[in-house]
């Protein structure tokens, strides 16, 4: 099971990052991303830049039948 998250991870974050405006961070520590500085490694972390990345990025990964978390500024976490 794990293997084949691997891969679909590997091959979704290949499909995100083919966009200039999206950043594509495997294994990102969520700390650097939240108010209070903590959080473990996120599987994907994703920075879409813009409205039309976000909605790709969004797609794509509905497309991969996972579910996203959105964050905004890390104060919600």
């Amino acid at each position: 099971f794990r293997s084949a998250m691997n891969h679909m991870m590997t091959k979704l974050a290949r499909q995100l990052s083919r966009k200039s405006d999206i950043q594509v961070m495997p294994e990102e520590p969520m700390s650097r991303h939240t108010t209070f500085k903590i959080g473990g490694p996120a599987e994907l972390f994703v920075e879409a830049r813009g409205f039309d990345a976000a909605v790709f990025a969004l797609r794509t990964v509905y497309l991969a039948a996972m579910c996203p978390l959105v964050i905004g500024n890390g104060s919600n976490l």
